[in-house]
């Protein structure tokens, strides 16, 4: 009696697991930043995926520990950092102050999500909360783009009208180079069903210490060198011309 007790009361929470994985969904959203490219962000309360598909490496943190690995499907490598490393590497420092100390100028919607648009030195950014999802979610992706520090996910980062691009302050981090003024922009949200699958990371990956590795494929670094010595700068990069 005793074992059948045991059997149904698994069977029973394996149920509840499987009902609460299908009712878990997932937000999606296509970006388009200015250095960067096209991205898809996906996440969750508990897990966050960012594909760059210009560069074509990808980024995965999950909770407890969110600890940060970039990979990429095709050269089959990966970097794995804690999060404070990967802090370090992308200049990024939750204490700093953020972008909500500056004034709210509007209230709007992108692509049906409310947002906040606060005017800041260089841009107004269109800054939106997503219901239980938590600041460290929130980071990591600010952390990616290498932007300004946020309590929210930032959907539009466009100059005003009223400012004036500032080339010559080699000191912020935010100027915008773009003629056109837009830093960062969306162009679709949705909400999807969750699947596990989709947050874990590829089997047979060949580690490597070096974030930079991964960020470039290896047929972009043989493209860069050719280049290069194409221009008499040396065979490789980092080689000195004889």
């Amino acid at each position: 009696m005793t074992v059948l007790f045991s059997l149904w009361v698994a069977q029973v929470a394996s149920a509840a697991e499987v009902s609460q994985t299908a009712k878990k969904t997932v937000w999606v959203i296509d970006q388009y930043h200015h250095s960067t490219g096209q991205h898809q962000i996906s996440f969750t309360p508990d897990a966050v995926k960012i594909c760059n598909n210009n560069f074509g490496y990808k980024l995965l943190a999950k909770a407890p520990v969110w600890d940060v690995c970039v990979y990429r499907d095709d050269d089959k490598i990966m970097c794995k950092l804690s999060r404070r490393a990967y802090y370090g590497e992308q200049g990024f420092d939750p204490k700093r102050p953020k972008i909500n100390t500056n004034p709210i100028i509007a209230n709007q919607d992108v692509c049906k999500i409310k947002t906040k648009v606060y005017r800041g030195p260089h841009h107004d950014d269109w800054v939106a909360h997503f219901p239980g999802v938590p600041h460290d979610v929130e980071d990591i992706i600010t952390a990616f783009f290498k932007s300004q520090e946020v309590d929210g996910v930032v959907l539009r980062s466009v100059r005003s009208k009223k400012q004036k691009a500032n080339k010559t302050d080699l000191l912020s981090f935010y100027v915008d180079e773009q003629k056109a003024g837009t830093r960062l922009d969306t162009l679709n949200i949705r909400s999807v069903p969750y699947k596990a699958s989709d947050f874990e990371i590829p089997a047979n990956l060949r580690k490597t210490a070096n974030i930079r590795s991964v960020t470039t494929s290896a047929s972009g670094r043989q493209e860069a060198e050719s280049i290069i010595e194409q221009m008499g700068l040396g065979e490789k990069l980092g080689s000195k011309r004889k």
